[in-house]
């Protein structure tokens, strides 16, 4: 059986997915969650987005690998200029959020409709090391090494 990797590319990181090649570029994971984000747009919505992928796509047929490369490399670099203005544009909302008083934020929020407030920067989660219960239900540890010991020493004494 062949297997393909999905070509979903998220923040200029490819999807580590392999999957049974079925004809689709896409993981069955990755086809639920661009299917599910299409879902909620208009119909309208869903033909332009069509029409412009398809649009970008015929674009892309015409050019050699070096172009491909020279036009992924100057789109990457515009991501990154987009990333950093937004990234100043939420530091400055945050800073004009901190100066308001508590009544004007809930006022301004509820009359922008945000939905959600600013996240905070996420922390590293703890990653346990270590196995979690007991798997393979064999107690303390302590307790089976003292049993290989007692196995060890019976088959000593045999021989």
């Amino acid at each position: 059986m062949n297997y393909t990797r999905c070509s979903r590319i998220d923040e200029a990181i490819q999807c580590e997915t392999w999957f049974p090649a079925d004809g689709n570029s896409l993981c069955p994971d990755c086809r639920k969650l661009l299917n599910s984000s299409v879902a909620v747009l208009s119909e309208e919505t869903k033909k332009n987005y069509i029409a412009f992928i398809n649009g970008h796509r015929a674009e892309c047929s015409t050019m050699n690998l070096t172009q491909l490369q020279d036009h992924i490399k100057g789109l990457e670099t515009k991501m990154e200029e987009v990333r950093a203005i937004i990234q100043t544009s939420k530091q400055v909302l945050r800073e004009k959020l901190d100066d308001l008083n508590d009544e004007q934020r809930k006022v301004f929020l509820t009359e922008m409709k945000m939905m959600k407030p600013l996240k905070a920067p996420k922390q590293k989660k703890e990653r346990f090391s270590g196995y979690i219960g007991d798997p393979l239900g064999i107690g303390d540890m302590s307790s089976l090494l003292e049993k290989f010991k007692l196995a060890r020493a019976a088959k000593e004494n045999e021989s």
